[in-house]
């Protein structure tokens, strides 16, 4: 078979003539292959629509790039992962990124 991967009689049964470390070496390759996966690669016709708006306004992204570091960026972030719609109707003005005053005084 040479050096070419073949997954076509994988079986995870403990009666397949695969070897269990045989299995184990090819579980780990997916797994490898599932964390590492980047979907621009594999859908990149989704993608270029956010590449080229990313592309076309990376100097107003960029002058945002120094807060990222932020207790408002991060907590920004947070309201984005928990409640997309909340985030949406969240006035960014309320919020300024460049407030460098510490809580609690």
């Amino acid at each position: 078979m040479g050096t070419a991967t073949h997954y076509g009689s994988f079986t995870p049964d403990s009666r397949s003539p695969i070897s269990a470390s045989h299995r184990s070496t090819v579980a780990d390759d997916i797994n490898a292959i599932i964390a590492n996966f980047d979907p621009r690669i594999y859908f990149p016709k989704l993608f270029v629509s956010f590449a080229l708006k990313s592309a076309a306004n990376i100097n107003h992204l960029a002058a945002y790039a120094e807060y990222k570091e932020s207790a408002v960026w991060h907590a920004l972030q947070e309201l984005y992962k928990v409640d997309l719609e909340k985030f949406v109707d969240f006035d960014p003005e309320a919020v300024e990124l460049g407030d460098s005053h510490a809580s609690g005084g």
